[in-house]
């Protein structure tokens, strides 16, 4: 019983050394993302843009500034279609900074909280039938905006990580797009948000020392 004990304690140990640390001060991450993107506000509204789900895909880069905080750069790119026609897309390019604070755990899952700006490039293209009645093929702004999210993450090695992470984007004034070289009056939409849900995989690059 004893030599058991003995047996299973040094397991153990094996096992809690062997799991890596999440991050050290000065490493560097580079991840990629997907998922779908959920219109809120006027882009779900039938009454207006009557927007459905669609595909969502990104990339992000982070530096570690401390082990448990990062900054870093990310990119994104959003698709909804229309619930009656597709022929009609809407479709958002972010290119942004943001910041994240993992939370220590001291195991493998690491929870963390993301908050970033961003500047986006908001469109709605037109196809077939939806073209020809509007005599344009896309309408497009850019805008400042900025999200909020959660996400969590397993460090399957000590260079990469799987996870799944949910963010709300919410982006800064109406959206009046010129239309033959002119910002209308009214805007077309009051606002134009939507909530992220994706699964990513991170890869890590340890730097310190």
């Amino acid at each position: 019983m004893r030599k058991l004990a003995m047996v299973l304690f040094a397991l153990g140990s094996l096992v809690l050394m062997a799991v890596p640390a999440f991050a050290e001060k000065g490493d560097m991450a580079f991840g990629v993302n997907g998922g779908m993107a959920m219109p809120m506000g006027q882009l779900a509204d039938e009454d207006y843009a009557d927007m459905k789900m669609g595909p969502d895909f990104g990339i992000n880069f982070d530096y570690f500034i401390t082990k448990d905080m990062a900054l870093g750069l990310d990119g994104s790119y959003a698709m909804m279609t229309a619930n009656e026609s597709d022929d009609v897309k809407a479709k958002t390019m972010a290119f942004g900074v943001h910041g994240k604070y993992f939370v220590p755990t001291g195991g493998r899952f690491v929870p963390y909280l993301n908050l970033g700006v961003g500047y986006y490039n908001r469109k709605v293209e037109f196809e077939g039938d939806a073209a020809d009645f509007l005599g344009v093929d896309k309408l497009s702004d850019n805008k400042l905006g900025i999200n909020a999210g959660v996400g969590v993450e397993y460090k399957v090695t000590p260079m990469v990580g799987i996870g799944v992470n949910g963010a709300y984007v919410y982006t800064i004034g109406e959206w009046k797009p010129e239309i033959d070289g002119e910002e209308p009056d009214e805007a077309l939409l009051d606002d134009w948000n939507y909530i992220s849900f994706k699964g990513a995989v991170t890869f890590y690059f340890p730097m310190a020392k």
